[in-house]
């Protein structure tokens, strides 16, 4: 009986209900087994629940194939980090692990902050607010000295 019969994989397969595992003689899984198909499954990385994920590219079934399966590995093709380039060159630097998934700044960048930067125009100086504003150019993360008192006096006289 079917009862008796063990799916596998598991990931691949799944139980017969109750009285089906029952009443039914077999010893595969196409006779005691429902498919699992990778149409029902979310790949990781879809954090808004839209069904696309910024970690990996679904597998499409075509009009003759329907793929089998309910993990990453089986219903899904990884996007390597590699492949993302930010559209803030000057405000990201990439994430060593070069393993990572993704499709975002946040998964394949560290933030550049202008507190690391140090001016190269001599006439101007580090933000005041540098540690909570990202950036590393001198247009990003600086601004122009203020002209001190002695200076104001001189041009005065």
């Amino acid at each position: 009986m079917c009862s008796a019969f063990t799916c596998s994989p598991a990931t691949k397969w799944s139980p017969k209900n109750k009285t089906a595992r029952e009443s039914t003689q077999g010893s595969t899984n196409e006779e005691c087994c429902e498919p699992l198909y990778c149409e029902a499954y979310t790949c990781s990385g879809d954090s808004d629940g839209d069904g696309e994920s910024t970690k990996y590219y679904k597998l499409k079934d075509t009009n003759h194939f329907k793929y089998q399966g309910s993990t990453d590995e089986e219903c899904c093709v990884p996007k390597p980090c590699s492949a993302y380039e930010t559209k803030f060159p000057t405000k990201f630097k990439r994430k060593a692990d070069n393993d990572a998934l993704g499709s975002t700044d946040a998964e394949c960048y560290e933030p550049l902050m202008c507190k690391d930067h140090c001016c190269e125009d001599k006439t101007k100086v580090r933000r005041p607010d540098a540690a909570a504003i990202q950036g590393s150019t001198d247009a990003e993360c600086c601004i122009a000295k203020a002209k001190g008192p002695a200076k104001a006096k001189r041009r005065q006289q």
